[in-house]
């Protein structure tokens, strides 16, 4: 049977995800059996991937799904296969950093601790340059993006997200951070509806260091206009200016 063949035609169309990452026309000169076996394969990559994961950082990316589902964009089988690997980068990333231990830091990760007497606290492009050097294939303070600067972008076939640092000490509640969005969702202007929002949180921490489940979500932020497209932004909180357990007195409430 040709590649042309309706029938070849009609089973390519059957796999609309592999056609979006292949083609249908190369779909269209496969075997039944061949694109069987690849569309079995495709959809298992994501929970193979997942299931890699601690039960903890589980939640937080099904929690971060359950408001993805919304963007049109995220349901682009390119899209969705590497902004996944992603958010599980950024997950293993806030893991990585809520664990680290002041004995065991290098210069590089002090800006996670209370500084010395004297010395003040870090600016946003510490954590900037961490997750940089962290994830693949990123590239560093990118210029003209919506008419901006982007912190860290990281290009992908066919579409780029844009990584927006920041650094607050005070008004760390989701609520609060979304004050941030602004600016992260403008450099979607030119692409996808998707980005992400790291936010460096120096406020005190004499007594409590949130769960890693409280500090990534997704957030949906509606279109000011309705024939506009909505955007949406993974947000990120690193817990930053910590002191160590040994030294943080307890809880009011406990």
């Amino acid at each position: 049977m040709q590649p042309g063949d309706p029938e070849k035609a009609a089973a390519a169309a059957s796999y609309p995800e592999l056609a979006a990452e292949l083609g249908s026309q190369l779909l269209a000169s496969l075997p039944t059996h061949m694109l069987t076996s690849l569309q079995a394969t495709y959809a298992d990559w994501e929970a193979t991937l997942i299931r890699k994961l601690p039960i903890a950082q589980q939640h937080i990316y099904n929690d971060i799904l359950a408001v993805l589902q919304g963007c049109d964009d995220f349901h682009h089988p390119t899209v969705r296969e590497h902004f996944t690997h992603l958010i599980v980068q950024a997950i293993r990333f806030l893991h990585s950093r809520t664990n680290r231990a002041r004995a065991h830091h290098t210069p590089r990760f002090a800006y996670l601790f209370a500084p010395a007497p004297g010395e003040k606290l870090p600016l946003e492009e510490t954590v900037q340059e961490d997750l940089h050097d962290y994830l693949d294939e990123a590239d560093i303070e990118v210029t003209d993006r919506s008419g901006g600067r982007a912190d860290i972008e990281v290009r992908f076939p066919g579409f780029h997200i844009v990584i927006e640092c920041k650094r607050t000490k005070g008004r760390t509640t989701g609520k609060g951070l979304r004050r941030y969005l602004g600016q992260t969702v403008a450099y979607q202007a030119g692409g996808i509806t998707l980005g992400m929002l790291v936010v460096l949180d120096l406020t005190p921490k004499p007594s409590w260091i949130p769960n890693i489940r409280d500090d990534m979500w997704a957030d949906h932020i509606p279109s000011p206009v309705p024939e506009q497209r909505d955007r949406w932004a993974v947000v990120v909180r690193i817990r930053g200016n910590r002191t160590s357990p040994y030294e943080m007195t307890a809880p009011a409430t406990i």
